[in-house]
């Protein structure tokens, strides 16, 4: 908006202002003071109507006194002669006195003569019974105790108000003795009422009491001749105004209602005064308005327009040596100079700014070289540190073993020493490294659906050792049906093994208590912003596993626990390990709960050791922190490990805390969903698997499509069905398997994202599976996409050191069906190779070693092994290239392969391990036909080459 519209709209405002506080004035004082004058004029007019009403109620009294001083009539009450009756009350007469009544009662009360009269018709009435049965001697009508008495006003009847007289019957000289009353009635009917209009010229209404209400306010008159009975003025419209007057009967009570109307004519006067002044005001503001506006635009507007121009132009062009001019002597030239200060401030700003941003260029190149070189020397550390450790701790586990053996029992707790400080310095090297990654936003979820008392069997196992070392007592509360989780089940081990290990290393002689609960969620765990972000995106992701049908069935479905035995957990006596509900199964169950994303799991431990004070809890959770230095010496660590566990349960959606008090130990309290969502995935669509049967040819090469978007689905049908090929499709992963299982189709397309189990899970079991090892599979991921545990391509991995539980649980998945089985082991590390062999020896494997990747190359030429173990990091030619040359020839794509090295596995890194998938592409980097292209063409390759390998297996 412009100074110039925003200056009109204020003089406008201005105006608009004025004139409603001048309306409002006048409105006030003067449309006050003529209503004022209004309400008198119209009590003076209401006064008029009844100075004219008394006047006529007393020339009515006054018409019948000659009747009532009348011999005749006061001969007529005494004898009642009808002559009298014949010659004076006869209806012509009556008429012409426009009376409605007249009655001649004589001193004993008797009714001489009495008639009621209609003037309308000219017929006589009876007697109102009202009135009748008031004519009694006690009633005030015929009360005259002299001859000059008389009683004249008003008499409420159910017909209506009357005017009334009563007059004492005298002789023709007005003296007495009295012999009788005389009585005339008049009604005020809308006749009187029009009458009185012509008198009084204005509109005048007579109503009873008992036809009408009476307003509010309104006090009666003591009697209808009161000079100045009450008036009530009330406005009837833009108009009319009305006065009105209550006027008592005879007996006191109020009879009659008198209203007069008249025009409002001082009201409209003012009125149109007051619109006179408002016009006037607002032709005056205009006026001034305009004039105000065209001093602004000369004298500031057109400067300040000519200033703006100016500056405009200087930032245009980003020349700050440009100035603007400042003329005068007022603020605008004053403005005009501070900003020629400012533009010459700009300038050598300007100047200095462009060589701050060469030198911290410069800086900013030293910072990312120092950073590449951290986390080179971050990787390579891990691999030179990890290889000599894996050595370690491998020969003191085989030498221990030989030693019980053997019987060298004075050997074993050197070689125990030996073995704990190993896995000490493996353990000191991993929290560095996770807390390095952690800070440097490089530590990533590895997601995978898991049974959570398989998981909680195996931690159990391996922290035997140091339950027993202090003669603790371990209580495990699990129940066997507690079901599945989708989360980072290795940072959940970790979690529990640090939580575990610390409370038996503050507790001796004590109870170890681990809790694992299943709950509905109860709010975000206290994550603030963070929690309620992958809250919402929980939400989202129920409601799309609702729609499409993934969810609860499908993750309970599937062969989950294939060839798993009944894990229970069973233990040496000494170890006092108790379980509750204990019988943890690492089999498939259909009571056991699938992860949805409305659960959270609690898994709570609890110990009886010395606790921690309150500021000692108040630095529990910061690195390289311990209860303080005398704990420090005396159990050593590094303080990373609560740190560590902290951040990853936040990474995951939860929380943990914790409770304490000294002498009686500490709870620690793990919150975690139990269907994790990776903050750096995109939600994805609803799915729909419903597909037209018509474009599927039936005796076609059969393509599985397994992704939840409904959109690939439909593209892959109508492009594949039309190059010859039968779809089928599958909208989750588990869904994906079981098609697999039961149709062996010719080629895969597998997305890597999908809910509840995602593609590198499906990748992992498809290969592990002997019937579905050797079906190509084609990847479909994002840009930046999956962070998995398992490397690309490769069908299982291994970190050294190498567990050797973990290791004999990959070689049981991989080992062939006619033992003696092959492996190619391919290491470039003398030692680890050897201590590699020995183990594979003892678990029954035939090993053929390698020390790097060329020379595997040379063996697979010559033999076939049924499973390759590969170290990544190698000379000559490394894990990568080997699995890139793998690819290339069909016969060598089947061979599973297990990964083991030191090194952090990047992004990167997985996305060259492609050994048993024929292609990945990232969706959105091509376009459809591009991508189609690619497609048809790997399929296509695909299925001729498994068809002629099935040919050559028929001739043979």
């Amino acid at each position: 908006m412009t100074l110039r519209i925003r200056t009109l709209l204020i003089i406008g405002a201005t105006l608009i202002g004025l004139n409603a506080v001048l309306y409002s004035i006048s409105s006030t004082l003067l449309l006050g003071s003529w209503k004022r004058a209004e309400e008198q004029d119209t009590r003076q007019v209401m006064r008029g109507v009844l100075s004219v009403f008394a006047q006529n109620l007393e020339q009515f009294n006054e018409s019948f006194n000659d009747w009532a001083s009348w011999d005749d009539a006061y001969q007529f009450v005494q004898d009642g002669n009808q002559e009298f009756i014949q010659s004076n009350l006869i209806e012509p007469q009556l008429a012409y006195l426009r009376v409605n009544l007249m009655i001649f009662i004589n001193l004993s009360g008797k009714v001489v003569f009495g008639t009621g009269f209609d003037l309308k018709s000219g017929k006589a009435t009876p007697i109102p019974a009202v009135l009748k049965s008031r004519l009694v001697r006690s009633d005030l009508l015929l009360q005259h105790s002299y001859p000059t008495s008389n009683l004249s006003g008003i008499v409420l009847l159910p017909e209506g108000p009357m005017l009334i007289v009563s007059r004492p019957i005298l002789n023709s000289s007005g003296k007495g003795p009295i012999k009788g009353t005389l009585i005339v009635g008049r009604y005020l009917d809308k006749a009187e009422a029009r009458r009185f209009a012509r008198l009084t010229r204005y509109p005048v209404f007579l109503q009873g009491t008992n036809q009408t209400l009476i307003p509010f306010g309104l006090k009666a008159a003591q009697s209808a001749l009161q000079p100045d009975p009450p008036i009530l003025v009330q406005t009837l419209n833009d108009k009319t105004i009305a006065g009105y007057a209550l006027l008592n009967d005879i007996y006191g009570h109020p009879a009659l209602l008198i209203r007069a109307e008249t025009s409002r004519t001082i009201y409209q006067q003012g009125q149109a005064t007051v619109r006179f002044l408002t016009w006037a005001i607002w032709i005056a503001g205009l006026v001034f308005g305009g004039v105000t506006l065209l001093l602004l635009e000369k004298l500031v507007l057109s400067r300040l327009s000519k200033l703006s121009s100016e500056v405009s132009r200087i930032g245009v062009d980003g020349d700050l040596s440009g100035r603007v001019s400042a003329t005068g002597q007022d603020e605008l030239s004053r403005l005009g100079s501070n900003i020629n200060t400012m533009l010459n401030a700009l300038e050598k700003s300007q100047k200095e700014r462009q060589q701050a941003a060469i030198e911290l260029q410069k800086a900013k190149e030293s910072a990312e070289q120092a950073n590449n070189a951290k986390s080179q020397f971050l990787a390579n550390m891990s691999h030179e540190l990890r290889t000599p450790l894996n050595a370690i701790i491998g020969y003191s586990e085989m030498l221990r073993e030989d030693a019980e053996d053997l019987g060298h029992d004075g050997l074993i707790p050197d070689l125990e020493k030996i073995n704990g400080a190993g896995k000490h310095l493996l353990g000191l090297i991993n929290d560095i490294l996770d807390l390095s990654k952690i800070e440097a936003g490089r530590m990533d979820l590895y997601l995978e659906t898991f049974d959570i008392a398989t998981a909680i069997a195996e931690i159990l196992h391996t922290i035997q050792p140091l339950i027993q070392k202090n003669n603790n007592t371990l209580i495990v509360q699990c129940p066997n049906d507690i079901g599945m989780m989708y989360a980072d089940l290795t940072k959940i081990r970790q979690n529990l093994f640090n939580l575990l290990s610390n409370a038996s290393k503050f507790t001796e002689n004590g109870t170890i208590t681990l809790t694992v609960e299943r709950g509905q969620k109860t709010g975000n765990w206290g994550l603030g912003d963070r929690g309620q972000e992958l809250e919402g995106k929980r939400e989202k992701s129920e409601a799309r596993n609702q729609e499409s049908g993934v969810g609860s069935q499908d993750v309970g479905t599937g062969d989950w626990g294939s060839g798993a035995k009944d894990a229970r957990i069973s233990m040496p006596q000494n170890s006092k390990l108790q379980t509750q509900n204990s019988r943890l199964s690492t089999s498939s169950s259909t009571n056991h709960q699938p992860p949805t994303t409305n659960d959270f799991i609690t898994f709570t431990v609890s110990d009886t050791g010395i606790g921690m004070s309150e500021d000692q809890m108040n630095r529990l959770f910061q690195a390289f922190t311990q209860a303080d230095a005398s704990t420090t010496r005396k159990y050593g660590g590094t303080g990373l490990g609560l740190a560590i566990t902290k951040r990853f349960c936040q990474m995951m959606g939860g929380d943990i805390t914790a409770e304490s008090e000294p002498g009686k130990g500490s709870t620690f309290t793990m919150v975690l969903p139990a269907h994790v969502i990776d903050p750096k995935v995109q939600s994805a669509p609803p799915t729909s698997t419903k597909m037209d049967a018509q474009l599927n040819p039936i005796k076609a090469s059969m393509v599985l499509v397994i992704d939840d978007d409904p959109t690939v689905h439909d593209l892959m049908l109508r492009f594949l069905s039309k190059e010859g090929f039968r779809v089928e499709v599958a909208s989750s992963g588990i869904e994906g398997i079981q098609k697999a299982r039961e149709s062996h189709p010719d080629a895969i397309i597998l997305d890597v994202m999908m809910p509840s189990m995602d593609g590198w899970t499906v990748l992992s079991m498809l290969k592990a599976d002997l019937e579905l090892a050797n079906i190509p599979v084609i990847m479909l991921t994002m840009v930046d996409d999956k962070n998995v545990g398992y490397a690309l391509g490769a069908s299982d991995y291994l970190t050294k050191p190498i567990d050797r539980d973990r290791l004999s649980s990959v070689l049981r998945k991989y080992r062939c069906k006619e033992p003696p089985c092959s492996i190619l082991l391919v290491e470039d590390d003398l030692t680890n190779r050897e201590l590699l062999r020995q183990m594979l020896e003892k678990e029954g494997w035939t090993v053929i070693e390698a020390p790097n990747g060329r020379v595997a190359l040379n063996i697979l030429d010559k033999e076939i092994p049924d499973l390759i173990l590969l170290d990544l990091m190698m000379p000559e030619m490394d894990g990568f290239g080997v699995v890139a040359e793998l690819k290339k020839r069909p016969e060598w794509r089947s061979i599973p392969v297990v990964v083991i090295t030191a090194k952090d596995i990047t992004l990167e890194d997985r996305m060259r391990l492609r050994g048993a998938v024929e292609q990945i592409f990232q969706k959105g980097a091509f376009s459809h036909e591009e991508l189609l292209t690619e497609v048809k063409n790997l399929i296509s390759t695909c299925v001729d080459g498994k068809l002629s390998t099935k040919s050559q297996q028929g001739s043979a």
